[in-house]
């Protein structure tokens, strides 16, 4: 097909590799399918059987990488169709994840929505830092993943739908309950605490999206802020905001950051 193509510029030609592998318990993957001489920008993701992904994602991430090269992590929005195909929901509000909370694994569907696995891509790279997946769960493997992802990188959140997940009857997902005892159980298993993450405040604490802005021609990334719940929250917002202002209070939120496991530059 390329015999008479002249490629003579990057992101040109795009190539891919599809292994499916069939399970009857847990997750896995056969890293082995992965050239062992293969660089750190190869890209990762992962589809259930009947899940789908949509016209030109794997382009639009592979772009969006080519173009970050500090990036090495993105999702879309989560979109969800019905079990014949229907679209059936899209979530935009809310969709950007905080590094600190996705680091101890606030994001499990409880109190904040989890990372969709569908539409979830990373870089090769990313995956041999953080040892790939804990095959001995069979529910929350995507979960402690994204937790362990989240101590070496930021999750970019791209304002595009890049898969769409189906909901139908008697799938795993569909029993939360079983997924947040496994979830749980790992969490007792794993008493120590891991280092506490250091940065900036916004790049640990902002929820970061990328929107293509045409007028420009190119992705725009900002942080959002994470969703804040009930008086106390809006309280503790509101004192930030004026306490920052002074030395002796960006001195008090500074300590209170550490104790929550986040230290700020």
């Amino acid at each position: 097909m390329l015999k008479s193509k002249v490629i003579n510029q990057s992101n040109q030609v795009w190539a891919a590799d599809i292994t499916y592998v069939p399970m009857q318990k847990g997750f896995g993957y056969l890293l082995e399918t992965v050239p062992h001489h293969a660089g750190d920008r190869v890209i990762m993701t992962w589809l259930n059987t009947d899940d789908l992904f949509t016209p030109n994602a794997f382009l639009t991430v592979a772009q969006f990488l080519a173009d970050h090269p500090d990036e090495s992590w993105v999702t879309g929005l989560p979109c969800l169709i019905r079990e014949d195909g229907c679209i059936a929901d899209l979530r935009l509000e809310d969709c950007g994840y905080a590094r600190a909370r996705l680091a101890k694994g606030e994001y499990d569907g409880r109190r904040l929505p989890p990372v969709m696995q569908e539409g979830t891509f990373w870089t090769l790279g990313l995956w041999r830092q953080v040892g790939g997946l804990n095959i001995d769960l069979r529910l929350a493997g995507d979960w402690d993943l994204w937790r362990r992802m989240a101590r070496h990188a930021r999750l970019i959140n791209l304002r595009a739908v890049l898969a769409y997940h189906r909901r139908r009857s008697g799938q795993l997902s569909a029993d939360m309950a079983k997924y947040w005892a496994e979830l749980d159980a790992l969490k007792q298993r794993n008493t120590a605490q891991p280092p506490a993450l250091s940065g900036d405040r916004i790049a640990l604490e902002g929820a970061w999206m990328a929107a293509w802005r045409t007028n420009l021609g190119q992705w725009v990334l900002s942080p959002m802020r994470y969703r804040r719940d009930g008086f106390l929250h809006c309280l503790s917002d509101c004192l930030v905001e004026s306490w920052s202002k002074h030395a002796w209070g960006r001195a008090i939120i500074k300590a209170y950051r550490r104790l929550r496991g986040v230290a700020v530059d």
